[in-house]
Order: structure tokens, then C-alpha cells, then sequence
């Protein structure tokens, strides 16, 4: 009898099958059993290209039928909250990507189902598993913390109405990346002030904050969606310490007063050039696995989720 974990995947997506599909394929314990897709020819393709044995357009027949040990749930933020809430209903254990509703008492009662069943949840925060940032941020824990966290997440982005026609905005459901990477590896908040601002469009897409956390690091928040390209960054100061990081390219660490940095890129630290091993896509998802595994919530679960959706709400809340 195979011990190899039972994944059925909803939705086939560019987004899933670019890092979903391809990092649980990877791992010698998962089996994809099944998938539920509308498209036929999504799920065809994905079908041939996985050897999934079995196809559904309707999710809650496949789950009630394969009974998986996990189950993959990749739609936009808009669509996502019934079919979260059903899939938790059925008993599965679940993944969700970011944001886990789109709003925080949305987060919280998908959160609060998934206590009530039992279920093991991963919220998709990658960042925080990323093959430059992890270690980064062990480094800083053993030179007796994180000092200081500057997250930083900048595209342009020129659509007049805003993301998915005005429905989702852009800290809530793209930005907030950046801001679950400062509260991971800060912790609790003690004071905070913020500043968002609309900047060429008619809608937010300018965000700073600056946090102190209660661990005595200070955390620094900066989001632009009318910057010149996509970049994902951060920086991580400890004690003799400072780690720039260009989250999917390479990383510059100096330490201990050395003028020379060491440079290691994302392709070497993922041993690998795809983005689903250098975006932290495989960690993350290898570590969903592993908690299903051992009976044990992983970090980025839907309840720790929920904080994260506080801290966009405060952040709001308390711009100048």
C-alpha cells in the first residue's frame, strides 16, 4: 500500500500550475489524485501533463469522492470564500493562496470553521520560506534577533480601475506580502504608524509604515504600484549583520564590519532556476505536506492568517 500523501487540486490556473503543480510533482511522498476544473482543455492539459488519474467539474463530488489527505484550493480573492468555507465544511485539510478572503472577518470565520473541524491549513505566504530570506532570518535569530526589517514590494501597474476591475485592492490582495514578511519575522506589534496615499490613480497604491515590535526590532513597509518594474525585496539587520535581498535574484550579506559582501543568488540557494524552487513556492508547499504529516499546523496557517489581514486593516486605519 502506497504511504504517499493524496493532493486533489481546484483550479488549473496559470498561477497553480506554474508553482502548485510542479513543486507537489516534485515531492516523492504526494500523489495529485485528482483535479476540478471548469475548462476541459485546462484539464486536460494538466491531466496529461501530471498523469492525474481523475477529473471533476465539480469540486465537492471530487472531495467527497477521493477523500484526499490535502486539498489545493487556487482562485482570485473575490471568488474564494464559499468554496474555502465548503471545502472546510467536507473536512479537508486546505490550502488557500493569500489573501484568505477579502476581508479580515472573512479571514477569521474561514479561520474559526477550520479550528471547529480539525483542519490543517496553509494561508500562501511564501515569501516567508523563500531559499534567500529563510536563511537570512535564521542568521539574525542566532545573532540574537531581527534588529531591523525592511520589506519592500513595487510593480506598475496602470489599469485605471484598479485590481480585478476595483473589486480587490492592491495592499489587501497583492501587497500583502510584504506585509506578512515584517509581522513574521518581527512578531507582535507594539506601535505603528502608516501612510497610504494615492499616487497618479484613483485608488491606494502608495504604502509606508513604520512598526516597532514588542521583540524591540523595527519593521519598515514600503509598497509602490506605480514604480518602474516588479521587485520584491527585503533587508535584514542584526547584530553585525546586514542582509540585502533581492527576494528571487541574489542576496548581499555583509558581516561584522567585512567591506565585502557575500553574494549568493536565488538559483543557487533553490538549486534551481525556476521560480517555483526560488520564489519559496517548493518550501511551502513541502512544508503543508509535513504538517499534514505530523498533525501540525504550520506557521502560515489560516489562523495566523488572520493577523496579517489585521495588520492591512491597521495600516489603513491609522494612515496619517
Amino acid at each position: 500500500m502506497s504511504n504517499k500523501l493524496r493532493v486533489a487540486m481546484i483550479g488549473a490556473g496559470n498561477h497553480s500550475t506554474s508553482v502548485h503543480y510542479p513543486s507537489l510533482h516534485r515531492l516523492d511522498d504526494v500523489e495529485l489524485c485528482a483535479v476540478s476544473e471548469l475548462s476541459e482543455e485546462r484539464m486536460s492539459k494538466v491531466r496529461d501533463q501530471y498523469r492525474i488519474p481523475k477529473g471533476y467539474t465539480d469540486y465537492v463530488q471530487m472531495i467527497e469522492k477521493e477523500a484526499p489527505d490535502a486539498v489545493y484550493l487556487v482562485m482570485p480573492p473575490q471568488a474564494l470564500f464559499p468554496h474555502a468555507l465548503k471545502c472546510l465544511e467536507l473536512g479537508a485539510n486546505l490550502f488557500v493562496e493569500k489573501p484568505p478572503g477579502l476581508n479580515v472577518e472573512q479571514a477569521r470565520h474561514l479561520a474559526r470553521k477550520a479550528e471547529a473541524r480539525n483542519s490543517i491549513t496553509m494561508c500562501g505566504f511564501q515569501r516567508r520560506y523563500a531559499p534567500l530570506v529563510a536563511p537570512a532570518l535564521e542568521e539574525a535569530r542566532r545573532r540574537g534577533g531581527v534588529d531591523m526589517i525592511v520589506s519592500s514590494f513595487y510593480k506598475f501597474y496602470d489599469d485605471p480601475s484598479g485590481y480585478f476591475g476595483g473589486e480587490v485592492d492592491i495592499l489587501t490582495s497583492d501587497c500583502i506580502h510584504a506585509v506578512d514578511l515584517l509581522r513574521y519575522a518581527g512578531g507582535e506589534i507594539q506601535s505603528m504608524a502608516s501612510d497610504v496615499r494615492e499616487r497618479h490613480k484613483p485608488y491606494p497604491n502608495f504604502f509606508t509604515s513604520l512598526i516597532r515590535f514588542k521583540t524591540g526590532a523595527t519593521g519598515i513597509l514600503q509598497g509602490n504600484w506605480q514604480a518602474g518594474m516588479r521587485v520584491f525585496s527585503c533587508e535584514v539587520h542584526a547584530r553585525g549583520m546586514t542582509d540585502y535581498i533581492n527576494v528571487e535574484v541574489e542576496s548581499r550579506r555583509y558581516t561584522d564590519g567585512n567591506p565585502e559582501a557575500r553574494i549568493t543568488t536565488a538559483t543557487e540557494a533553490a538549486g534551481s532556476e525556476a521560480i517555483f524552487m526560488r520564489g519559496g513556492f517548493f518550501a511551502q508547499n513541502k512544508l503543508f505536506m509535513d504538517s499534514i504529516r505530523a498533525k501540525r499546523q504550520p506557521p502560515n496557517n489560516l489562523t495566523d492568517a488572520v493577523q496579517t489581514m489585521e495588520l492591512v486593516e491597521r495600516i489603513y486605519r491609522e494612515s496619517l
